[in-house]
């Protein structure tokens, strides 16, 4: 009560906010905007400030009234939805959105200075387990006690991420050798290999790699990130807990699974399935039964083994959801897939 108003300052404006702040009031007699100031007790707090002039009869500035509105709980409101729009609530890890950024930011750089920069594609092996045995709230902690061992195992300058369930990316800037990411690649298993111990018990996980290397893999974040989930997959394929770099390799075969996927699903419409029959000879070289066994006639790339397609057969048209029985009479055996409506029949008779 009867000071100037200046006291209040937080000294977080500089001198030219102010000098603006009266060139409006001068030439238009009001002014508005956010400003830091202080409390009575000190503490500094973000405020909407609105200043008119009050004028005289010979319109000359008489006195100026503010009015002053706390905004200290709309500017935290903004400031926690900006965090949820680019952190992961559960670790406070970035999320994919900012992970992102990160690493377009860290491409531009590499590019502008000649470096390399890899990007781990990190996939925990077997986590559902955990969540269906001891439930999601102990996967919520695993997934905490992983973050917080791994951030500490890491560089200040990599850029350490979740993209969201059991995937996260690790950004490694600077490189200069392949050796350097596989060691950082075995330093990430090894950590995740060791137990977790929650509420008396050991968790035990491990976890897959793939791994893309810029300029090599890929210039743009979405090639360089695509090509690390196809090398992780290639980990997971070797059983998991470990590491795989990726290759051209992996994208040809990535797109002939796409196109067999594809035309598996039409085979059978097309009759481009064909059963060829084997027989079983005894040792005295008699014929004593026989073997069904599944061929497919593609149009374009000729009579392909089983061994190439049942696999994605029981991964995407079958979904694993077949039905085996038995004839006691017949002595044959069937299995079939419930979901599409079709039924083979792999039949040895004696």
């Amino acid at each position: 009560m009867g000071r100037n108003p200046a006291v209040l300052q937080s000294g977080r404006q500089d001198e030219s906010f102010y000098q603006t702040m009266w060139a409006s009031l001068h030439e238009q007699g009001h002014w508005q905007g956010e400003i830091w100031n202080r409390r009575k007790n000190g503490e500094v707090y973000p405020q909407l400030l609105t200043i008119s002039t009050v004028r005289d009869a010979d319109g000359q500035p008489k006195n100026y009234v503010g009015v002053m509105t706390d905004i200290s709980q709309l500017k935290k409101s903004e400031a926690d939805l900006e965090r949820l729009a680019h952190y992961d609530p559960l670790t406070n890890l970035p999320n994919r959105l900012l992970t992102h950024s990160r690493l377009e930011h860290a491409l531009v750089q590499a590019r502008r200075e000649g470096t390399r920069v890899a990007v781990l594609f990190l996939d925990l092996d077997r986590f559902k387990n955990v969540n269906d045995s001891l439930g999601h709230p102990t996967g919520d902690c695993l997934l905490k006690a992983l973050t917080k061992r791994l951030a500490s195992r890491l560089r200040d300058e990599d850029s350490f991420g979740r993209l969201g369930g059991d995937e996260f990316t690790v950004i490694l800037t600077n490189l200069t050798r392949d050796i350097d990411v596989a060691r950082v690649a075995r330093k990430v298993i090894d950590a995740i290999s060791s137990p977790f111990q929650f509420g008396g018990q050991e968790i035990f996980t491990s976890t897959s790699i793939g791994i893309s290397v810029f300029p090599n893999d890929g210039w743009e974040v979405e090639g360089l990130v695509k090509n690390a989930d196809m090398a992780m997959y290639a980990a997971k394929e070797k059983d998991g807990n470990g590491y795989r770099f990726f290759t051209e390799e992996m994208n040809r075969k990535a797109l002939f699974r796409m196109k067999m996927e594809s035309s598996l699903r039409k085979a059978m419409d097309r009759n481009e399935l064909l059963l060829y029959y084997q027989p079983l000879v005894n040792e005295a070289n008699h014929i004593v039964g026989m073997e069904a066994l599944l061929r497919w006639h593609h149009p374009e790339l000729g009579l392909i083994l089983p061994g190439d397609f049942i696999r994605i057969t029981e991964e995407t048209v079958i979904k694993n959801d077949l039905v085996l029985d038995r004839n006691r009479g017949s002595g044959a055996s069937e299995w079939g897939d419930t979901l599409t409506g079709y039924r083979f029949s792999i039949a040895t008779y004696f």
